[in-house]
């Protein structure tokens, strides 16, 4: 039952990029759509769950709230940068690009940063892990050589490359950021572990939300230039994509 409870956000995440695509709508579109989904998530988790069993203190901790924030635009980041390399490598390509580079980029930040690899049967197999991992995705990643010709032509592959590298940094610090400020001591190893761990990691989705959504507004007008069409249909489907991904990652946070 655990290793099919572990398996929800990989489910969830993993399918992001085929029910955005699915959706419609641009790039800009997507990522604005999904913030507002996690938005109304992140309010009713902090309104129904946090405030219910933390407390107050706990669940407004201005601590908690920056990191929270923080690591929210760092995800919005993320998130603008996966679906415009989507958009210009296709899903087929830029899926497994996009969450091998995140997979390795994670285990990476674990292992030096935080140090949770600490002895040398564990960076053996982590180092077997991620070659393995990123030859997996590179082999995945690889036209079909039946594709048509005008197909693979379409794509934009240098632009595309670049923008999952950005969208895969952005995701790196999305999630190591709430462990990295409780290892520097910013969040103090009592508010970081009560209730193993469950009271700090649902207490920032309320802040991650409204982070995600200051970041997307100001990726979307400022570097996608596409304010004028950021409240079209595109933007109001995806907020489906918000919504079922992070209740998926809630049932896991909470089993």
């Amino acid at each position: 039952m655990s290793i099919l409870i572990a398996l929800i956000p990989a489910l969830a995440w993993g399918s992001v990029g085929l029910v955005t695509t699915k959706m419609g709508g641009t790039a800009a579109q997507g990522t604005l759509g999904m913030t507002f989904g996690s938005l109304v998530f992140g309010l009713l988790t902090l309104c129904v769950f946090v405030i219910p069993n933390s407390g107050m203190s706990f669940a407004f901790n201005p601590r908690i709230w920056l990191v929270g924030f923080v690591s929210g635009i760092f995800w919005a980041v993320g998130t603008a940068g996966q679906f415009v390399g989507f958009k210009k490598l296709g899903v087929s390509i830029g899926q497994p690009l996009s969450t091998a580079g995140q997979i390795i980029g994670n285990a990476l930040l674990a292992a030096v940063v935080l140090g949770e690899w600490q002895t040398g049967h564990m960076w053996l197999f982590g180092a077997i892990a991620i070659i393995a991992v990123g030859l997996g995705a590179v082999l995945t990643a690889l036209p079909d050589s039946a594709e048509p010709a005008q197909a693979s032509a379409n794509r934009e592959m240098k632009s595309g490359a670049i923008a999952v590298l950005i969208s895969t940094l952005g995701f790196m610090m999305y999630f190591i950021f709430p462990n990295l400020l409780n290892k520097v001591g910013y969040i103090t190893d009592h508010v970081h572990n009560q209730n193993k761990g469950l009271d700090y990691m649902t207490a920032i989705v309320g802040p991650q939300s409204i982070g995600q959504v200051l970041g997307a507004f100001i990726i979307v007008i400022f570097f996608m230039k596409e304010g004028k069409t950021m409240f079209e249909k595109g933007t109001w489907r995806n907020m489906v994509t918000g919504l079922g991904t992070w209740k998926c990652l809630y049932v896991y946070f909470s089993c």
